[in-house]
């Protein structure tokens, strides 16, 4: 799939520069000349001005039911402190940087809300400026997030969702990665599950779906997100 725009077909040439164009789904530019967020099919080669990174197979979504994701908040932090890092590394100045992604539609949406909220809180653009730019070209949509549940989900949580959840978080001071706990955060995680798997049996899946903020005013993970995505409280 060739992208529409000259802008992306330039990014295209440039940074991909593949045989088989069918190997890209699309290409964003967040950052001109140095940060993109692509899907492809294969696992590219870094060059000499290129650096590929992929986070499908080190941040992982551990499912209830059919649900999928958005990624935990320790994840989202995980991945900023990579790519701060990575932005700031010596080695990769001259560098452009593409975080990849696969075909794979779970593994997009969660990868494309990292680069997203990754955008909202250090790049300080909008949520919707950043999922403008995720969406441009020939960029697929991306599949919403779901319930916990393995019926028909009548309510999705879509990218910009999350991001404009993340906004929402920082402006409250609910969010704040300089002073956040990460250690903390997955302990907690870990020791909680199961309560969260009891409220399941015991609450309908509609109180998720429709009451989110008066079924989670008092955890921070689900005050960024929404509770009928979250398995864990």
């Amino acid at each position: 799939m060739t992208l529409d725009t000259s802008k992306h077909s330039a990014i295209l040439t440039i940074l991909f520069k593949m045989a088989d164009d069918n190997d890209l789904i699309g290409a964003s530019e967040l950052v001109k000349d140095r940060l993109y967020f692509a899907t492809l099919r294969s696992k590219p080669k870094s060059t000499a001005n290129t650096h590929y990174f992929s986070t499908d197979e080190e941040f992982v979504y551990e499912n209830f039911y059919a649900d999928f994701g958005p990624l935990n908040l320790a994840m989202l932090y995980r991945y900023c402190c990579k790519l701060n890092k990575k932005l700031k590394s010596f080695t990769l100045t001259r560098k452009r940087i593409v975080h990849y992604t696969s075909f794979d539609q779970c593994k997009r949406a969660n990868a494309a809300v990292l680069i997203g909220a990754y955008a909202v809180i250090y790049l300080k653009k909008t949520p919707e400026e950043a999922y403008r730019a995720l969406i441009s070209g020939s960029n697929a949509s991306y599949l919403p997030f779901r319930d916990a549940s393995f019926g028909n989900c009548t309510y999705n949580l879509t990218v910009l969702d999350c991001l404009q959840g993340v906004r929402k978080a920082l402006q409250h001071g609910f969010l704040n990665f300089e002073t956040f706990n990460v250690n903390e955060y997955e302990h907690y995680e870990v020791m909680m599950p199961f309560r969260h798997e009891m409220l399941i049996r015991r609450t309908s899946v509609q109180c998720f779906t429709q009451n989110s903020v008066h079924c989670s005013s008092s955890r921070l993970h689900n005050q960024v997100y929404s509770t009928r995505n979250r398995r864990h409280f």
